[in-house]
């Protein structure tokens, strides 16, 4: 079996023997791996965490400015935040989520959230979403 390679990235196409890296598109497979943290000189991208709870709602979620062009309304209570925490978490367990909490170094505290989404193997692509306190 050939690999692609950019088989360290977060998913890599997977091409049958004899097919090539440029082969048949349909007989290729994507394959996802486990979501990965990734670190700069001043961030940290990680799982989310219900730890993540205060500065979720609080930089992120209640803000309108922030959500104004996402699929969901500002959080009118920190239950709601906390709703979406555990949904996330829970497709951690069940694979295939790429969500990343982007964390300041200096507290751990997150400024935002980036996903990959609508995966699409046919055209070896995919969506992002994200978000980002206006502060930053």
């Amino acid at each position: 079996m050939e690999f692609c390679p950019v088989q360290n990235s977060i998913f890599y196409l997977n091409h049958p023997a004899g097919c090539g890296i440029i082969g048949k598109k349909e007989e290729c497979t994507m394959n996802f791996v486990e979501l990965r943290e990734l670190e700069t000189e001043r961030l940290n991208l990680r799982r989310v965490r219900f730890d993540d709870l205060y500065d979720y709602y609080e930089r992120l979620g209640s803000d309108g400015e922030v959500t104004r062009y996402l699929t969901f309304d500002p959080h009118q209570d920190i239950g709601e935040s906390l709703a979406s925490i555990e949904k996330t978490l829970e497709r951690y367990e069940e694979g295939g989520c790429y969500r990343w909490a982007i964390a300041l170094k200096e507290d751990d505290g997150i400024i935002g959230i980036f996903e990959l989404l609508r995966f699409d193997e046919a055209a070896e692509s995919c969506s992002f979403a994200y978000m980002l306190g206006k502060q930053w």
